[in-house]
């Protein structure tokens, strides 16, 4: 890894009655972590009169624009956030008609200019992440869950870091964002499509919470737990385990004061990998492991069935616990007693301390193995069974000859082949017992696609009714209630929306994740929908077909959740497969229930018509 290009910037000296009073101490103790564990660090200071809208966003360009490939670009805000109405335009994409922002300095509290929103961060990431820069932004401000702290009047025990939009009635233009970059693109005749370069997001709060300072220690609850956790680790942790701890510190601040919750986020875009070490650091253990805290519910893992855990615990799933500071000497062991879509409870086999955090190991899954059919070499079996002997949770067994609706594997002359039905997945050389690097990990990442493919929650107390997915072709609605779409065109593509109903009586969040043919897991969309509302999720599908087909069917699963869930659990990178072409994604007194999730799959199939029509629905 290269430089790292560090842009801090704070604002405590906001108007009456906005004033914050931990933010400068959070840039503070940024900077101090940068200087004794990334003393190389170029880092530049942005404060209170200085971090208006012009400089922070031409430093953005500027500075962090420096950082080029294996470099790192890292940005941490913290200050007040804002939501605020949107440009008339982004109406028909971002049905929300607001942005979330970042209060700069210069502020128009009357009219809300001068607000960086979520829009424009964007275009500025993108330019950094263009160069090849590995790009990270860490917001503590409210609404910072989805790109941008809420400032109502002091609790006593903390402050809130929000400016609450005003009551002005001027709307934005589209040309003030970002120098012109969307009304440009509009006048060009393109969509209104938000960049996503690649980088990752950690925010203090999802954009529907409030991000707290400490009114004793003036220091922001996010920004607090974010350096402690680093120092803790030396920062040899991973984005991933970073957001965990995190969030694990800060729940922990809010219930000791009895406050609204605050639950951290993470958003990797653009294929950015979670599992990288924050600002680029080498990463000592690969192995996975979970943080187990206690709540008042008892003792959790920050896992569940997102992670590949199965709900039926008819078969025990157990796992091995670690000290937080010895992740080498085993504490204890724990077996699930519920599984969530993210958390699982847990049954300690000893005594722990209370006050500790452990991490968590599995070493029992029960979930059946994929079986993949095998035939020929038999010395190539015995050693491809030998290797996937070591490491069980790859969820693979070999069985007898291939089937021809099945996987199945062939080594013969010195090659192996994966095949499913008539289409090649990927071959390999082999040269007596041995072939090439990567097989074993191919499998697993099959084997993981089909097991998150069935991903379900037959138990869930609130029931399939609570949520309807609708499908919009061409700007036609049709709800899904059989599970399947097939559309027919002749010539042009069709354009498919998705929307989501919430028909519960709490508020829900929707994952829309699409199983592509290449072996990936893409999420298409993870949105709020409040109750009796429909949320059009922020991404638009274009379907057809290649020349030469006349067929395709794609696989959708629609993930909803009581709490949101973190869908980069659930994602997957492809894998090289002979004669896969990418489609069409564009840059989505009433008992309340808890924890609580359900899938609807849906399976998209476009055929190409018989007659020169348009597109049907069917």
């Amino acid at each position: 890894m290269g430089k790292v290009f560090a842009l801090l910037a704070g604002i405590n000296a906001y108007p009456s009655p906005y004033q914050l009073q931990g933010c400068l101490n959070d840039i503070a103790n940024v900077r101090d972590y940068l200087g004794e564990f990334a003393p190389a660090a170029d880092v530049e200071v942005l404060t209170d009169a200085d971090a208006t809208y012009a400089n922070i966003t031409r430093q953005f360009r500027d500075f962090l624009g420096r950082a080029g490939p294996d470099d790192v670009a890292y940005f941490h805000y913290a200050g007040h956030g804002n939501r605020t109405p949107s440009a008339p335009e982004f109406a028909e994409y971002f049905p929300s008609r607001v942005d979330e922002a970042l209060v700069c300095f210069d502020y128009d509290f009357a009219t809300d200019a001068r607000a960086l929103a979520d829009k424009e961060l964007a275009v500025l990431i993108e330019a950094v992440a263009a160069k090849g820069a590995h790009v990270a932004v860490t917001l503590d401000c409210c609404h910072s869950g989805s790109g941008t702290r809420d400032a109502d009047a002091p609790t006593g025990a903390a402050l809130v870091r929000m400016i609450e939009a005003s009551a002005s009635t001027a709307t934005r233009t589209l040309a003030s964002y970002a120098d012109g970059y969307y009304a440009k693109r509009l006048a060009a005749g393109e969509r209104l499509v938000i960049p996503r370069g690649r980088h990752v997001l950690l925010a203090a709060c999802d954009r529907a919470q409030k991000a707290k300072e400490d009114s004793a220690t003036h220091r922001g609850v996010f920004t607090t737990a974010l350096v402690e956790v680093l120092r803790q680790t030396g920062g040899a942790i991973s984005y991933a385990d970073l957001l965990v701890r995190c969030r694990a510190t800060a729940r922990a601040y809010v219930a000791e004061r009895n406050l609204t919750a605050q639950d951290a986020q993470f958003e990797p875009t653009a294929d950015f990998d979670a599992g990288a070490g924050f600002l680029g650091q080498a990463l000592g253990s690969k192995r996975p492991a979970y943080y187990v805290t206690r709540g008042s519910g008892g003792w959790t893992a920050e896992c569940g069935a997102a992670h590949g855990l199965p709900t039926d615990l008819t078969r025990p799933v157990i796992f091995a616990l670690y000290g937080e500071g010895a992740r080498e000497t085993r504490v204890g062991g724990a077996e699930a007693t519920s599984v969530g879509a993210q958390t699982t409870a847990l049954h300690l086999d000893f005594t722990p301390d209370s006050a500790a955090h452990y991490f968590a190991e599995l070493t029992s899954l029960p979930a059946a193995p994929l079986p993949i059919g095998f035939t020929g070499d038999a010395g190539v079996r015995t050693a491809l069974e030998q290797a996937l002997a070591t490491d069980p949770l790859v969820g693979v067994a070999l069985g007898g000859a291939v089937d021809t609706n099945d996987y199945g594997l062939t080594a013969t002359g010195g090659a192996l082949a994966l095949t499913r039905g008539d289409r090649t997945i990927f071959t390999a050389r082999t040269d007596g017992a041995g072939w090439e690097p990567g097989v074993v990990h191919a499998l697993a990442h099959i084997a993981r696609y089909e097991r998150l493919l069935k991903l379900d929650n037959p138990r869930s107390e609130l029931g399939r009714g609570a949520a309807e997915l609708i499908v919009a072709l061409n700007g036609s609605d049709a709800v899904t209630s059989d599970d399947r779409v097939t559309a027919q065109y002749a010539f042009a593509k069709i354009n498919v929306r998705f929307k989501v109903r919430n028909a519960s009586q709490q508020r829900l969040f929707a994952t829309l994740l699409w199983y592509a043919p290449d072996f990936s897991i893409v999420t298409v969309a993870n949105e709020q929908v409040d109750k009796g509302t429909t949320a059009t999720l922020e991404s638009d599908w274009l379907l057809g077909l290649e020349p030469n087909e006349q067929r395709s069917t794609d696989r959708l699963k629609l993930i909803v959740t009581t709490e949101k869930l973190d869908d980069y659990l659930l994602r997957q990178e492809a894998l090289p497969v002979p004669g896969v072409t990418q489609r069409g994604l564009t840059p989505a007194p009433v008992r309340m229930v808890s924890n609580d999730w359900f899938v609807r799959d849906l399976t998209l199939e476009v055929m190409r018509a018989s007659t020169n029509g348009g597109s049907t629905l069917t």
